[in-house]
């Protein structure tokens, strides 16, 4: 069987990642936007890379946004029609965003089976993808129990939340008292300048930003604009003891996997930083369940780093806690999804 997964680059990509062993066992090729700091681990070998205008032209509005939306659209249907007549796939995968719409319009035109997995960080609302694409789907996944209740088409299989944590070799875990404040691809300045004010105060650790496409640049603290290689991220997640997100599900699933101490700093769509504040419904989630620690402004970002980088016996507490919550949570039943998609998959098939 052959399996064409489409997505964008981030969390969207770090979310069907988790779900691979689901068909690892089948042909694979992947459709993603052409990034270059997308991040891939090797298993994966044929990539379909398609220019993303969205990006190359950032902050337009009124009829020219409009004008570079339809080129961005037709831009993405011829590519992905050449691609996916060429490819014939059995089943093409999804976890958005937009990057995936003209594809699945384009399957249901070939008979192809068309998977759509709601990203874990729509927890109340669908995303404008997903519902772009909730009717013509055969399976359309959502990652939290009352988005199915709320849909009747949609079915829950679990979540990618909180994987299981990584095996690690202790004699090489190297964690150094370092934060990694890490933003993802779109620009957040409000919160790389806030960083960039506390890491001088902090006495023992040094603060290291991946600052994106956020046109400041920070004066007291190591920068860099992205990640260059998966390896990478991974190697930053296993040294750094806290981690400062965004809100992004893919860096919430990797420190959670790899040990770190998570503070969420969400977008919020009254600046201007998002289209919907979906980051803070999933910042709110984590903060109930104990996973992460959340700030909103200026003061409960510093009172929260200082906290735990300037006293020891705090970062050892909030560790061992949250580890004790980890393990709790990837034991029940959600931490199965990958097993329960694969036999979802093989059911549309057969």
């Amino acid at each position: 069987m052959k399996i064409g997964i489409i997505c964008s680059p981030g969390g969207h990509l770090t979310e069907i990642l988790q779900l691979t062993s689901a068909f690892r066992e089948h042909e694979i090729f992947l459709i993603t936007y052409n990034e270059n700091f997308l991040n891939l681990p090797k298993e994966i070998k044929k990539i379909y890379r398609i220019e993303n205008l969205l990006i190359k032209y950032p902050g337009v509005a009124g009829i020219k946004r409009s004008i570079i939306l339809f080129a961005h659209f037709f831009l993405l249907f011829i590519k992905e029609l050449h691609i996916l007549l060429k490819e014939r796939p059995d089943i093409l995968i999804s976890t958005g965003s937009e990057i995936a719409i003209p594809a699945f319009y384009i399957a249901s035109l070939l008979n192809i089976k068309k998977v759509y997995i709601e990203s874990v960080c729509r927890i109340d609302e669908l995303s404008f993808t997903g519902k772009a694409v909730y009717r013509i789907s055969d399976l359309f996944v959502v990652q939290w129990k009352k988005l199915a209740e709320r849909y009747s088409k949609a079915k829950y299989l679990g979540n990618v939340l909180v994987p299981k944590r990584a095996h690690i070799n202790q004699s090489k875990m190297t964690k150094k008292n370092v934060v990694f404040v890490t933003i993802g691809t779109a620009p957040f300045d409000r919160l790389i300048k806030l960083v960039d004010e506390i890491s001088p105060k902090l006495e023992f650790y040094e603060m290291v930003i991946q600052k994106g496409r956020t046109k400041y640049n920070p004066k007291n603290a190591k920068y860099f604009l992205f990640v260059p290689e998966y390896k990478d991220i991974i190697r930053f997640n296993m040294n750094s003891k806290i981690i400062i997100s965004h809100g992004g599900v893919g860096s919430i699933i990797l420190a959670l996997k790899y040990g770190a101490i998570l503070i969420l700093f969400p977008r919020l769509s009254r600046y201007g930083e998002h289209n919907d504040d979906h980051q803070l419904e999933i910042a709110k989630f984590m903060k109930h369940s104990g996973l992460s620690e959340v700030a909103h402004t200026e003061e409960e970002l510093y009172s929260l780093v200082t906290s735990l980088a300037n006293y020891p016996a705090n970062y050892t507490k909030t560790l061992l806690k949250l580890a004790k919550k980890i393990e709790k949570i990837s034991k029940n039943n959600e931490a199965n999804f990958p097993n329960n998609l694969k036999r979802a998959l093989e059911e549309i098939i057969w």
